[in-house]
Formats: C-alpha cells, structure tokens, sequence
C-alpha cells in the first residue's frame, strides 16, 4: 500500500518538473504575468532590497559617529526606499 502511494507521489514530482509540460518553464513567467507586469510578490520584495541598501549603511555611518536615528530620521529613509 505504502509503496503504491509513494510511485504515485514520484510519478507526480517527476511530470510536475518536466519542463515541457509545466507552465513555468522559465525565469521569465515566474517574475512576470502573461501581459509582461512584474508579479505583486517580487514588488514586496524589492521594497525590502532598497529599505535595506538604504537602512543599513545610515545605521552604520550613524553608529560610527554616535548618533542615534530619530524618528524622524528614519521615516525619511522609509520615504526615500519607498
């Protein structure tokens, strides 16, 4: 029964990969949607890239010279990721 159940799952894993018959069969429909907009997710995602290249060097700059980022400070860095 367990063996059964297992070719079954293998067969399924095998065809669900084979490039020729799988709908995302490159790179390029996983970013995009058929009309050639970026996908929503990878939209998050960048956000979170640029937040990141912007926030981290301003925490290491602001740590070197002993000053604390203010509110104030950091939202106009959320603003300029944005």
């Amino acid at each position: 029964m367990q063996s059964t159940r297992f070719r079954g799952l293998a067969r399924f894993a095998i065809q669900a990969w084979r490039p020729d018959q799988h709908p995302m069969t490159s790179l390029s429909s996983l970013l995009f949607t058929v009309d050639r907009r970026l996908r929503n997710g990878w939209w998050v995602a960048i956000f979170f890239m640029v937040l990141t290249l912007v926030l981290a060097p301003s925490i290491l700059i602001a740590a070197q010279y002993d000053h604390e980022l203010g509110v104030g400070e950091q939202a106009l860095i959320v603003f300029a990721a944005t």
